[in-house]
């Protein structure tokens, strides 16, 4: 996997797909169908660490000991210092986070599919992604996007591969989400097909 530095982070965050997965996600209308869609845009592990780092943030908030945040969440002292110098770097974007997020439920995967919902614009989608995803990850979902879209126009797996670079299981993986799976890149590719409309 390449390493992202933060200046092709910000040129990946600025690309057409990944502003139409920002535009899709401030369409949705309910923390059903942010599920929906979170479930085929994230891989299981990847979801699981955007769940972590979303309750290290809350922890870190109410000023918990970074040790407890480790043994609670499972995620790694270094990712903890990123999200507090995320926090610190960016505090007017967190508040905007904090104060669209209920904080009062149990279930943290169900406050932040809630805390989505309010997101009305790619721009406040835009902070809550580039706070709570990784670059990497961002990479990846990019990539995912443009296979779907691909997929779509009945491009063959092995182009999709070579023009994309993901491996042809990966692209398989991908198609078989697409005809078989949750219903998140049909729901996807829906909202952007009615805003072209």
């Amino acid at each position: 996997m390449p390493k992202i530095t933060l200046a092709r982070f910000k040129e990946i965050v600025a690309t057409p797909e990944v502003q139409e997965i920002f535009k899709i996600t401030a369409s949705l209308k309910t923390p059903k169908e942010v599920e929906i869609f979170f479930k085929d845009l994230f891989t299981e592990v990847e979801l699981h660490r955007l769940i972590n780092r979303w309750l290290a943030a809350r922890w870190l908030r109410k000023a918990t000991p970074y040790r407890q945040i480790v043994q609670k969440t499972g995620i790694s002292l270094t990712t903890l210092l990123r999200v507090n110098e995320s926090m610190n770097n960016y505090p007017d974007e967190w508040k905007f986070l904090f104060q669209r997020a209920e904080d009062k439920t149990d279930n943290p995967y169900q406050e932040l599919l809630k805390l989505i919902v309010p997101l009305k614009t790619p721009k406040e989608v835009d902070l809550f992604f580039t706070n709570l995803v990784s670059r990497l990850e961002m990479y990846k979902l990019r990539k995912r996007w443009m296979a779907v879209k691909m997929l779509d126009q009945n491009i063959p797996y092995r182009q999709i591969s070579r023009e994309v670079n993901l491996s042809l299981s990966t692209v398989l993986s991908i198609a078989q989400r697409l005809h078989q799976g949750g219903g998140g890149w049909k729901l996807a590719l829906r909202k952007i097909q009615k805003k072209k409309l």
